[in-house]
């Protein structure tokens, strides 16, 4: 988006189609207006479909898709509203770690992720685009690199294994 503001590229040549930008990131909830946070997600992705039209091509960047709401309903709900971009003239980037989801779209979606390396004080995230879904956790590491209380994190580490060998395949679960 740097070349069409300021119409200057890093790079040797540049040839784009021209896309209005649009995004959906860092939203929180707020006491003032009662929103919660899954709301003000919900009205800032309503403000981008109602803009959505074939006419104008549109970047959207979107992080966490419909966060703050039950698991099946939110990556049931976030398929759909990703397909409706899609078929309405959307370039769509999409961050998400609901791992369901990246199946659930990966006809029509292609799946990227970064990678860390988790040491015992510290993370490091590298930043570069691999192509597949995430295949490495790291949120418990970073509870335990924050300091958590040992009991926190390693009875979460004792239940992510149990939850492992009892996982029900997404095939099986999902409507």
């Amino acid at each position: 988006m740097f070349s069409q503001t300021m119409y200057l590229v890093l790079a040797k040549e540049y040839r784009a189609n021209y896309y209005k930008l649009l995004t959906s990131i860092g939203t929180t909830d707020s006491i003032e207006d009662g929103d919660s946070y899954f709301m003000t997600e919900a009205k800032s992705l309503k403000r981008i479909l109602d803009v959505l039209n074939e006419h104008q091509p549109v970047l959207c960047i979107l992080d966490e898709i419909l966060r703050g709401t039950n698991t099946i309903e939110r990556i049931n709900a976030a398929r759909e509203v990703l397909n409706y971009m899609i078929d309405r003239n959307s370039l769509v980037v999409a961050a998400t770690h609901d791992l369901e989801l990246t199946t659930m779209v990966n006809d029509r979606f292609d799946n990227y992720h970064f990678q860390e390396d988790i040491r015992e004080n510290d993370i490091e995230f590298d930043y570069i685009l691999r192509k597949g879904p995430a295949t490495s956790r790291n949120a418990i590491a970073i509870l335990r690199y924050l300091g958590y209380p040992k009991e926190i994190h390693e009875n979460a580490d004792k239940e992510v294994e149990k939850y492992d060998t009892s996982f029900i395949p997404y095939d099986n679960f999902y409507p």
